[in-house]
């Protein structure tokens, strides 16, 4: 029984990253959607103790984030709204 539940959180975790990552990769998502959902997709991991793996996928779509974008530029914006969004899932 005990396996069975295990067996089953784990595949509810596989579903919860899979559907972020749909959202995340998707082409028509807007920067809007992404960036909660590539924050809340750490956050989710962070809780569950998997902050390697969280630290991972941030890496992984930070390319969204232009650091190099013209200063007040949405694109900067969430760049600055990622990057302390980060240190604050990994240090909070």
């Amino acid at each position: 029984m005990l396996t069975a539940n295990a067996n089953r959180l784990a595949k509810n975790e596989i579903e919860v990253i899979d559907s972020y990552k749909q959202i995340i990769n998707r082409t028509t998502s807007p920067l809007e959607v992404k960036l909660p959902a590539i924050l809340n997709l750490a956050a989710y991991l962070v809780d569950r103790g998997k902050k390697e793996l969280a630290l991972r996928y941030l890496d992984e779509y930070s390319y969204h984030f232009n650091k190099n974008s013209i200063k007040g530029s949405n694109e900067k914006i969430y760049y600055a709204t990622f990057t302390k969004n980060v240190g604050y899932l990994l240090l909070g």
